[in-house]
């Protein structure tokens, strides 16, 4: 059985949502969006699943650096604990909400992703992917920040691997792979505020924004500490 049969729609879309983000968070929030259309009584649930999908992000980009450069995941340690702690309180705000509205049996296949919308949101990444490693190959480690930013409006993770091979080949200093790195989120989060926009319309967007820009905050308060 889905998730959702078994511990409730209101429970299921949360959980969904935090393991659809380890597959694209960006997708996750798109998809959710284009939910609330159809079936905007489900708006708190699908909330904060959208939201929780960015705390994968976060434990994937800690994942990812300890591997490649642990060096790295020191400096950055403090970005990614206070930027997830806040997407979890978010998150767990909108569940509360969801899990006291009435239960409301879903209506579709009770799955995160279209899958048509999932294929076109794929070809999109590559095509980005590809101008940031044009990008990386022409500018060379000044490119780097440039590299990460647009990097991020496909996927925070690839900006994290590019700084993160370039602080363990000692390359870079750590420093400057923290600031790449939450360059990279940063665009990141800026392209999943347009896609709550798009696909779920401003009701969506307006519970989803503030919640990307409160995380981005913390994270770059982190530098601080």
């Amino acid at each position: 059985p889905s998730t959702m049969s078994c511990v409730g729609t209101m429970m299921g879309l949360p959980l969904a949502g935090l393991a659809s983000g380890f597959v694209s968070s960006s997708a996750t929030i798109h998809a959710m969006g284009r939910r609330t259309r159809d079936e905007a009584e489900l708006m708190p649930g699908l909330v904060a699943g959208a939201v929780l999908s960015s705390v994968a992000t976060v434990v994937q980009l800690a994942l990812v650096t300890a591997y490649l450069a642990p060096t790295l995941l020191a400096q950055l340690a403090w970005s990614l604990l206070l930027g997830g702690a806040v997407a979890v309180l978010y998150g767990a705000w909108f569940t509360l909400h969801a899990l006291r509205a009435p239960d409301t049996p879903a209506r579709g296949t009770g799955r995160a992703f279209d899958l048509y919308a999932a294929l076109m949101f794929a070809g999109l990444i590559g095509a980005v992917l590809t101008v940031a490693a044009a990008l990386n190959a022409w500018a060379g480690d000044r490119g780097l920040l440039a590299t990460a930013a647009v990097a991020g409006l496909a996927d925070a993770h690839s900006a994290a691997v590019a700084a993160a091979s370039m602080v363990a080949t000692g390359t870079i200093q750590p420093s400057l792979g923290v600031v790449a790195v939450l360059t990279g989120l940063s665009t990141n989060a800026m392209v999943k505020s347009i896609l709550a926009v798009t696909s779920g319309g401003s009701a969506y967007a307006m519970r989803i924004i503030p919640g990307l820009a409160l995380m981005m905050g913390a994270a770059w308060l982190g530098i601080l500490l």
